[in-house]
């Protein structure tokens, strides 16, 4: 029997991912004293597996579960996940009068890797997201199905929104409810994680590392490391992409402007 630490290591995404996939029904830990987790080896085994078809298949947790034969659990009508951007963007592309043969031609994807998308069986990456919606001649964040919150918005904790990326084990979750001029994200990126390809759209961004070790590498050329305190601007037109080099979970707050995720 295993802790989440060491079964985060194994299969190589963040606790914070296996706490995740737990919510999602994916996955179900023993529980000593109601508290702290244990893993079987056959549930690590199902872990790896289900990394596997997050992170190289680009499938989510509905493909996932189709995969495995599983149902989706039960769920709270509270705050929740908002859809995926596959809905969005085949309104897009129709507003467009588009073709999903047009849309793969002005972003350089595969026509079967859009299809799954548009039908909700995969997710893409941050640079994958920014070039759909670059080809769509709107945002990444326009592509989520988000609800509209008062023009001060309090966001605590339970509150936060994430945004379901094809990036191994990241997770971003959107801090505010209205995206008029800055964009804030809290975004967790396990040990080896990072944000994929590097890509570029008009604005500045903002980084301040909280937890962990960070780095943003501008043109495949200049690597800065942020550690917890340290905070980096950087124009937005720069290829960027954000990687952690460290052997621990790292956390940031990252603000894009205008809000163009």
């Amino acid at each position: 029997m295993l802790r989440i630490g060491e079964v985060a290591r194994l299969v190589g995404v963040s606790p914070s991912t296996l706490r995740n996939w737990e919510s999602e029904g994916l996955v179900t830990p023993a529980r000593i004293q109601g508290r702290t987790r244990y893993y079987t080896a056959a549930q690590v085994e199902q872990l790896r597996r289900i990394h596997h078809l997050r992170a190289v298949e680009g499938l989510n947790i509905n493909g996932i579960r189709r995969v495995l034969g599983d149902q989706p659990p039960a769920r709270e009508t509270g705050n929740q996940r908002p859809a995926g951007p596959g809905p969005r963007i085949a309104e897009a592309r129709r507003a467009k009068g588009w073709s999903m043969r047009r849309l793969a031609r002005e972003s350089g994807l595969s026509v079967s890797f859009l299809s799954s998308l548009e039908r909700g069986l995969a997710n893409a990456s941050l640079g994958t997201l920014h070039r759909i919606a670059r080809a769509l001649g709107t945002t990444a964040l326009e592509l989520f199905h988000l609800p509209r919150g008062p023009r001060a918005a309090l966001v605590r904790p339970d509150d936060r929104i994430p945004l379901e990326a094809r990036d191994p084990g990241i997770t971003l979750e959107l801090l505010t409810r209205r995206a008029s001029v800055l964009e804030p994200h809290l975004v967790t990126l396990p040990p080896g994680g990072g944000t994929g390809e590097a890509y570029t759209h008009p604005g500045e961004e903002f980084l301040f590392v909280l937890v962990g070790t960070l780095e943003v590498i501008l043109d495949e050329v200049e690597i800065y490391t942020l550690e917890p305190g340290d905070a980096l601007t950087w124009p937005s037109e720069v290829a960027h992409r954000l990687h952690n080099p460290g052997d621990e979970e790292a956390r940031a707050v990252w603000v894009n402007t205008p809000p163009t995720f």
